[in-house]
């Protein structure tokens, strides 16, 4: 697909122009540039109903569309092969919670998706529930997909405590600050009337959205003291770092940056995309003068977000102006583009230094390929049926 128009949420770009996911050159401001499906779109939809929003794009060059077309066809059967192996609930149940943890929301939501409209043995009312928290869950990560969360949920309307906390993030990611304190509410009255164990078990979930909606960081310390896996604490420990900017309150952001880069490389990819958003903004407001750190850590957060389709957790409050339509939403790029127009112009980096820093931090650290290989079935633990693709130049064993 070609299109033309100024730089969204799901550009590569910076206060020069868009730039292309594989060569990472700048694509030329003339010709139109593709939108590329990170796994096959038709695929796909032949899967999940041509009515799935299914805007899991990153811009590209038209000459480097083929290489990333062919990641795109084997994660798609690669995806389709796990699904249609996994012929129980306990294995879907796995492959969702894997793709999530791991930072593949996309794919999470519609590996849970998949098993809510499948006759999978086991499958009864509450384990559709279950799979429908689950995949809000994920849904809430995923930038685009705008029609998801009617797919799951249709006209059911319920009172499950997960359900309202899950849409709480939901509307909190997508910019409905009101919608999503109602939500919040209304979990918190049904919460407070059920037994003591069954409160408990809900708490850290709720002090999370607690901290989303009221964005203190009193109340993303107390969500990073309850958290109840190293997952869930990542998520608390993004809030405190975020909240931490927001409020100028460094002591904060810096606790929450120290353990967030102390996890490097083992942590889910939204994490690892947030954690140098994180470092990037660190850096410019308490006035640093390392300009090519501060390109570097926004230009990989904006890659990582944009290559696996992600929404921040949480978005900073920046003292720039804020990005046109989308005052609550701030993303890499658009700090990145709001910082440089404050520097005198010898200050500011030129094309050439750019990309060079987009190579060494991107391209020299194989970053494309250690994102996306994996939801190809290239080389990792998740494996489906026989006769899945092996990577360009990789036998197949």
């Amino acid at each position: 697909m070609s299109i033309t128009h100024r730089p969204s949420p799901r550009s590569l770009s910076d206060h020069h122009h868009e730039w292309c996911t594989q060569c990472l050159e700048y694509l030329p401001t003339s010709e139109p540039r593709d939108l590329h499906h990170v796994v096959n779109k038709a695929r796909i939809r032949d899967r999940f109903g041509s009515s799935l929003d299914f805007a899991w794009v990153a811009p590209a060059h038209r000459k480097c569309h083929k290489r990333l077309q062919g990641i795109a066809d084997a994660a798609a059967v690669y995806f389709v092969e796990l699904l249609d192996g996994a012929q129980n609930l306990l294995d879907r149940e796995r492959i969702a919670r894997r793709f999530h943890d791991q930072g593949y929301y996309w794919l999470s939501a519609l590996a849970n998706l998949d098993t809510m409209r499948s006759g999978v043995e086991g499958m009864d009312g509450e384990e559709w529930w279950r799979r429908c928290e689950f995949a809000l869950s994920s849904t809430a990560g995923i930038r685009g997909g705008k029609n998801l969360p009617g797919l799951l949920l249709a006209d059911v309307k319920s009172q499950r405590p997960r359900i309202q906390l899950n849409l709480s993030n939901l509307h909190a990611a997508r910019g409905h600050p009101l919608a999503a304190r109602r939500l919040f509410e209304d979990a918190s009255l049904i919460i407070a009337s059920l037994p003591q164990r069954e409160q408990a078990s809900l708490m850290p979930g709720h002090l999370r959205r607690k901290a989303h909606v009221s964005r203190s960081t009193a109340d993303a310390r107390d969500a990073v003291s309850a958290a109840e896996s190293d997952y869930s604490k990542d998520t608390a420990l993004v809030f405190l770092g975020i909240l931490g900017l927001s409020h100028r309150d460094w002591s904060s952001a810096e606790e929450s940056l120290e353990f967030l880069l102390a996890r490097t490389g083992r942590m889910s990819w939204l994490y690892e995309a947030e954690t140098q958003f994180i470092r990037g903004l660190h850096l410019i407001l308490t006035g640093s003068k390392d300009i090519g750190a501060i390109y570097s850590s926004l230009s990989v957060a904006q890659y990582i977000y944009v290559v696996l389709g992600l929404q921040m957790a949480i978005t900073p409050k920046l003292p720039f102006q804020s990005p046109f339509g989308r005052s609550w939403d701030w993303t890499p790029s658009d700090a990145l583009r709001a910082f440089f127009k404050t520097l005198p112009s010898p200050k500011v980096l030129g094309e050439s230094e750019c990309l060079e820093l987009r190579k060494q931090s991107i391209r020299d650290t194989y970053l494309l390929e250690r994102i996306l290989h994996p939801i190809a079935g290239w080389g990792v633990d998740l494996q489906p049926g026989r006769g899945h693709l092996a990577a360009p130049g990789v036998r197949q064993g």
